[in-house]
């Protein structure tokens, strides 16, 4: 019993990890594809 509560929380623990990251990547490409258009508009 003790052993699932630890997986349990494991588990918590990575979903939360690979959540936190997904949102960074999704951050990090809206920057980028903003900073695209930027440059795109400095040179017209």
């Amino acid at each position: 019993q003790v052993q699932k509560k630890t997986m349990t929380k494991i588990k918590i623990c990575y979903n939360t990890t690979t959540q936190q990251k997904s949102k960074i990547t999704k951050r990090t490409i809206t920057n980028q594809s903003h900073s695209k258009s930027k440059e795109r508009q400095g040179k017209t």
